[in-house]
């Protein structure tokens, strides 16, 4: 008589065989998509064509693939947009607290903001 554990190590391996093989049967076909590459670029790298890190480990499809490049594609323009505008709209904001400030506040702001953009660069330095 067979031990316990080899019969469920067998009967777990059978399962596992017709899953994986099951799963390449149900699978979407690996088919060239009948559109253009998509020119889609992520404003966080510049590359073109590159999946967010989250979505580049599901396993997509090609097809799955080309239409998620084309949703950012159709987004990144707007963000980087948008992007631009914070910037602007941030340094704005900066300049009209500083008008309220008197001219030894102004000097000690200075200060503060060259001591904090040092420690961030040696930060940055310190980091690989």
């Amino acid at each position: 008589m067979q031990r316990p554990c080899l019969v469920w190590g067998r009967l777990c391996g059978c399962v596992l065989l017709v899953g994986l093989g099951w799963s390449t049967v149900v699978a979407e076909p690996e088919t060239k998509p009948a559109t253009a590459p998509s020119t889609a670029v992520d404003t966080e790298t510049e590359k073109p064509g590159r999946l967010p890190a989250p979505f580049g480990m599901l396993g997509l499809s090609p097809r799955q693939r080309e239409q998620i490049l084309s949703v950012q594609g159709e987004f990144d323009p707007r963000i980087a947009q948008l992007k631009k505008e914070i910037q602007q709209l941030t340094a704005e904001r900066q300049q009209k607290m500083e008008e309220h400030l008197t001219p030894g506040q102004k000097t000690r702001l200075a200060e503060i903001q060259a001591q904090a953009a040092a420690a961030k660069q040696k930060k940055e330095k310190a980091s690989p």
